[in-house]
This record gives structure tokens, C-alpha cells and sequence, in this order.
């Protein structure tokens, strides 16, 4: 019961030191999103690019560098320590991903969706 008095509240906090680097590196994966939409349909994507690289790679520089400080500590913060790698593990994955599949999608739409009341849509 003692845990409960102690850290009831205080989530926030002990999760606070990823919160600028795992915030950044989603508008870099929502970059990576909208780059990918314009590509496939053959709009430029120039505009685009060099955001969605600056924040795809300094947040993860960011984590990278603090990660053997979290690691050091008298106390270590495993929560943080876990989720910290686990997001930069992820991103890179995400990233890895996007490298493979980006020659192949330009011009490749996707299949459009039924109209809305038709009845060969419903599913029974």
C-alpha cells in the first residue's frame, strides 16, 4: 500500500524525460506519413523532406545521448530506460521500412473505397 502513497500522481513525472524527444519523433513519423501520401501520388515532396529529417534524427541523437546518462545514474530509471529504447528500436524499424518501400510506392494508389449506402458494401 505504501507504493500508492508514494508515487500515486506522479506517472507524468517519471516518464517527463522522454516526453520532448518521443513528441518530436512522432511529428517526424507523421512526416513520414504525409511524404509517403504526396509520393504516391506523384506530388513533390521536396517541401517535406528536410523537416521530416531533422525530426527523425535529432530527437533520436537526443535519446542516444542521454541514454548511458539514465543508464549511469545512482538510481537508474528502468521505466524510462525501456521506453527510451524501446521507441528509438521502433523508429529505426519504422525508418528501415520506409527506405525499403519508397522506390516501389510512387504512383501506387490504393484501391478507392465503396460509396457510402452502397449495398454491395454492407456486410450482411
Amino acid at each position: 500500500m505504501w507504493w500508492l502513497t508514494t508515487f500515486a500522481g506522479k506517472g507524468g513525472m517519471i516518464l517527463w524525460p522522454l516526453f520532448g524527444a518521443t513528441n518530436q519523433l512522432l511529428a517526424g513519423l507523421a512526416f513520414l506519413v504525409v511524404s509517403f501520401f504526396l509520393w504516391r501520388r506523384n506530388l513533390p515532396v521536396w517541401f517535406i523532406v528536410l523537416p521530416m529529417l531533422f525530426m527523425l534524427v535529432i530527437p533520436a541523437w537526443a535519446m542516444l545521448v542521454e541514454l548511458p546518462r539514465w543508464f549511469q545514474a545512482e538510481n537508474p530509471n528502468w521505466v524510462v530506460i525501456v521506453i527510451g529504447t524501446a521507441t528509438l528500436v521502433l523508429e529505426v524499424w519504422m525508418v528501415v521500412e520506409a527506405w525499403i518501400i519508397w522506390p516501389k510506392v510512387k504512383g501506387e494508389l490504393e484501391p478507392p473505397l465503396p460509396a457510402l449506402g452502397d449495398p454491395s458494401a454492407s456486410r450482411g
